[in-house]
């Protein structure tokens, strides 16, 4: 079995690992920011259809369509950047390495 490529197919389950988890971290943090969790809307209430009672007027599907659409082009550009990024070697610093311990010389030799 060749580690080289047992080695370079881990690293790009991880490269796709960290971009999933960069995404939902990107939309937490956008959830955050636009207020939804604080203020409470985004609620499973919201799933069954009911309308936030705070807004006073409809939305209409086509624009709430075309609302989405614009936000998942957004969300797509920023993967794509996050996909550069990861593409690339990525530079490693270590700052600080742990103490390792030595191995015990093997018995019965020299």
């Amino acid at each position: 079995m060749d580690t080289k490529r047992a080695q370079s197919g881990g690293l790009d389950a991880s490269k796709v690992l960290l971009t999933a988890i960069a995404l939902m971290l990107g939309v937490l943090v956008l959830d955050r920011i636009d207020g939804r969790a604080v203020e409470g809307r985004g609620t499973p209430a919201m799933a069954s259809g009911e309308q936030p009672e705070s807004t006073g007027t409809l939305i209409s599907a086509g624009e709430q369509r075309k609302q989405i659409i614009a936000e998942l082009r957004v969300i797509s550009q920023r993967m794509d950047a996050i996909d550069r990024r990861l593409s690339k070697p990525l530079p490693v610093k270590v700052l600080e390495m742990p103490v390792q311990k030595e191995k015990p010389a093997p018995a019965g030799g020299q």
